[in-house]
């Protein structure tokens, strides 16, 4: 894998826009952005956070697929590059959505050493990454980020 870009200096507007970008092209199957996705995507979903700490590392519980939960939540605030075969050999036969986690591509790749975005399912980009791996109309999740990390609006609340 690749070294990230440094997105933080980056305003909020362009690094949505380049977040949408790469996570089409990484759907698409240019897996060498991989990292500059998770990078990019980290940092869009601290703003649409902002005010909360960043976390850090969990001590090592044993469980292969607990530990790359807590290395995407926590470790990485929600997004990280991983090759698909250690997200197999982590995973078994578990599914990543038992654990809040998605990737981008929304199926892992055959070929073992392939990057893909692992991402917090819950997170507020992830909603924006998941439409995109999955080929839907991103419109509506765009506008919710963009709501949040852009403008600064507070989310709905809906009863």
């Amino acid at each position: 894998m690749t070294e990230a870009t440094d997105y933080t200096g980056w305003k909020s507007a362009p690094l949505l826009e380049v977040v949408r970008s790469l996570a089409v092209s990484v759907a698409a199957g240019n897996h060498d952005q991989a990292d500059n996705l998770a990078a990019a995507a980290r940092e869009l979903n601290w703003r649409a956070h902002s005010g909360r700490t960043r976390q850090g590392p969990r001590a090592d519980s044993g469980l292969p697929d607990v530990d790359l939960m807590r290395r995407v939540t926590f470790e990485s605030s929600g997004f990280l590059a991983v090759p698909a075969g250690e997200i197999r050999r982590a995973m078994g036969r578990k599914s990543l959505a038992g654990f809040n986690l998605c990737s981008v591509p929304a199926e892992l790749p055959d070929e073992d050493d392939v990057p893909v975005v692992l991402y917090n399912g819950l997170a507020v980009v992830g909603s924006l990454l998941g439409t995109i791996a999955r080929g839907e109309d991103p419109a509506g999740a765009y506008e919710a980020v963009e709501d949040l990390a852009v403008h600064r609006r507070p989310w709905p609340v809906e009863y």
